[in-house]
């Protein structure tokens, strides 16, 4: 593919990272709509270039064959789903990410691409940070960011109707950062990235998720196994430096009247509803899949399933249980949960091998991956943010950028 066509699907797969977390995560069908459109564009336009030049080729992926399980077991769903218009419309939408975890694949190949990519994906972070704690802070300059219905206004959702899709964006895009700034080799750089950084865990902290916080715990965790399996441990300054990273953190954490009282009433949290009602949730929904084991009720029709399956009392109408993984399960049946461990021993088995990697570039954008798609995957046991367009495509994006072949070095200079 020419080079002209490469930058204009980078481009385009660009403007969507930009697009979908500031149509309010593109939840609404018109900024789904665009989302398809412009993937279908971007998709035509290398499909197109490749074929004029002559040139098309398939790069090999470890999640190539998971994907194309996931693929024919969707469309069989599909076939014999409970309203077909709702499973067409959530087809389209997995098969959008797919695509653009192909385009990442194919375009985002080299170091300077790799670097634009995060550099994007870190000022589009930092933009939804500031935002969230000046629109916290009752200031928002912005009404079509304004949500009358949210009742509790001392969150930080940012352009996001809800605190824990900002907290399931901010779970990628931290960790994605962070570890690009661990092995870049200026200071000055690594300075200002880890500075940045800080900021994005502070708008997670006052996003007060719950889930997130513990996502972000379970994320830094594998990270720092994955330094210490790489051995190719921080130097001494910068490991101090990260020390006092977290100590800043857990001072605002502690000195946060409402964030001290989020923490402290985690396990009031269970009785006043909001874990206990997920819990009663989930049972229904164990009884929904038991309903339908072998292709569930069809893609995205959760929302029309659910009401038969909701246990006695529960008086409210959900769209998504609250759990991905159950959710996904009661609309494509118990076979997906098995395409899902071969992705994920797929994927990281390939991530580990990078690590392994002279590149630091590499290594770092394989590590930042790899701790956000173990955030995000520890996230949505207790949440839908895979159900969130925007969050949804960056977790396509990291996924590809883990799974893509070490990139092309070319003429582009070391950092």
């Amino acid at each position: 593919m020419s080079n002209k066509a490469s930058n204009i699907v980078f481009s385009l797969l660009a403007a969507l990272l930009l697009f979908a977390p500031l149509a309010r995560g593109a939840v609404h069908n018109w900024a789904i709509g665009i989302i398809f459109l412009t993937v279908l564009a971007a998709a035509a336009l290398y499909l197109a270039a490749g074929t004029w030049q002559w040139n098309l080729r398939w790069i090999k992926t470890p999640l190539d064959y998971p994907i194309l399980a996931l693929v024919c077991l969707t469309l069989l769903s599909y076939i014999f789903s409970v309203h077909k218009p709702t499973s067409l419309l959530a087809s389209l939408q997995l098969f959008s990410c797919i695509a653009v975890y192909y385009l990442t694949i194919h375009t985002v190949n080299s170091r300077s691409r790799i670097k634009q990519l995060v550099y994007l994906l870190l000022g589009i972070s930092v933009f939804l940070a500031l935002f969230g704690l000046v629109k916290s802070a009752g200031l928002n300059p912005f009404p079509w960011w304004d949500y009358a219905h949210q009742a509790n206004t001392t969150t930080l959702s940012a352009t996001f109707g809800n605190r824990n899709h900002l907290a399931g964006w901010m779970e990628l895009s931290i960790a994605l950062v962070l570890g690009f700034a661990i092995f870049q080799h200026k200071s000055r750089w690594k300075s200002i990235s880890l500075a940045l950084v800080l900021l994005l865990i502070t708008a997670l902290v006052f996003s007060q998720s719950r889930g997130g916080w513990i996502a972000m715990l379970a994320a830094f965790m594998c990270m720092s196994f994955l330094l210490y399996r790489s051995n190719r441990l921080i130097t001494s300054r910068w490991a101090v430096i990260m020390v006092n990273v977290v100590f800043v953190v857990g001072f605002i954490v502690v000195s946060s009247t409402p964030v001290t009282d989020r923490v402290l009433t985690a396990e009031a949290g269970f009785n006043d509803g909001s874990l206990a009602s997920r819990i009663t949730t989930w049972s229904g929904v164990v009884d929904l899949a038991k309903a339908n084991p072998l292709l569930g009720t069809g893609p995205g029709t959760f929302a029309v399933s659910f009401p038969k399956y909701q246990p006695p009392g529960f008086q409210a109408h959900l769209i998504y249980a609250h759990n991905d993984y159950l959710d996904f399960t009661s609309e494509l049946g118990f076979g997906l949960l098995v395409i899902i461990a071969w992705m994920a021993v797929a994927l990281y088995r390939h991530g580990l091998y990078k690590m392994r990697s002279k590149s630091t570039l590499t290594r770092g954008v394989t590590l930042g991956g790899l701790t956000g798609i173990t955030a995000i995957l520890v996230h949505s046991f207790v949440d839908f943010n895979l159900h969130i367009p925007a969050n949804a495509l960056l977790f396509t994006v990291l996924t590809a950028l883990v799974a893509a072949p070490k990139p092309k070095r070319g003429f582009e200079k070391q950092f």
